[in-house]
């Protein structure tokens, strides 16, 4: 429908085709811009789809979602047209919150109250200290592995995290015991994790990925927010993942060295 001009985009950078749609699983989500001529032709995509596989959408339980300079009356008339409801932020998506602007503790929070609540199902049982870590290493750091992956935490959630943990685990405050606790078998710990350092490394996998993949949602990343000669946008961005992505861009890309080799596609004046 795009390339037949008859469904307009959202905005892209110039030279850039804005993505339009996005699957996974049963969910579908469609980007295009917010007029009456483009509502209506998704909408009769759809119907043309209901009535050629027999699989009809469940319009009750689809939402729309506007952008910020949308007027309220525009809002009002396009939401009649389509008949779903507004959807509005901020909500949860595969388990992560999906806000504007840069993560907050107010908009975490919810997930680690969430995952902590585990902790008083285990109150009261006969638990060894071995038997404490194995529950903290799969219950808990496990649980918070994927989130960790999307977006940077406020060091102060964090470290309301990690009391949490101690006070579990029946250890001083010491920062030297944790510390000793977050050692590897080998060096005499308990193959815990550093919160703080998971976070990081998760978000530096991430971060290299957004750097060399050729995914659609990377590149559109890096076309929007990324400067000439790989300098990143310095000023406010309202997207809640690009804070993750930024310090951490500048890092790898000023510490990180090119391994040249056949066929490859760095850029020898671009790439650093």
């Amino acid at each position: 429908m795009v390339a037949s001009d008859q469904l307009l985009p959202i905005s892209s950078p110039r030279g850039f085709s804005a993505p339009t749609h996005l699957l996974y699983v049963d969910d579908v989500l469609i980007f295009c811009r917010g007029t009456v001529r483009n509502l209506r032709r998704v909408v009769h995509a759809f119907r043309v789809y209901d009535s050629i596989s027999g699989q009809l959408v469940n319009w009750s339980k689809s939402s729309i979602f506007f952008g910020f300079s949308v007027s309220p009356a525009r809002i009002s008339s396009l939401q009649s047209l389509v008949g779903m409801q507004i959807g509005r932020l901020s909500f949860y998506y595969l388990g992560v919150p999906l806000f504007r602007g840069k993560p907050r503790k107010s908009v975490l929070m919810p997930i680690a109250d969430k995952i902590l609540s585990k902790f008083d199902k285990w109150k009261g049982k006969s638990l060894s200290l071995a038997g404490k870590a194995t529950l903290i290493r799969s219950a808990i750091t496990g649980s918070f592995v994927h989130p960790f992956m999307v977006y940077k935490w406020p060091i102060s959630l964090i470290q309301m995290v990690t009391k949490k943990i101690k006070n579990f685990l029946w250890i001083s405050s010491c920062e030297e015991n944790w510390n000793s606790c977050c050692r590897p078998y080998a060096f005499g710990g308990l193959g815990l994790k550093d919160l703080a350092l998971l976070n990081d490394s998760l978000l530096r996998r991430l971060t290299w990925k957004f750097i060399t993949s050729n995914n659609i949602a990377f590149t559109f990343l890096s076309e929007r927010y990324i400067r000439q000669l790989q300098k990143p946008h310095g000023g406010y961005i309202t997207s809640s993942i690009w804070n993750s992505f930024s310090t951490n861009y500048v890092e790898l890309i000023t510490n990180g060295i090119w391994l040249i080799g056949e066929n490859s596609q760095r850029d020898f004046w671009r790439d650093n």
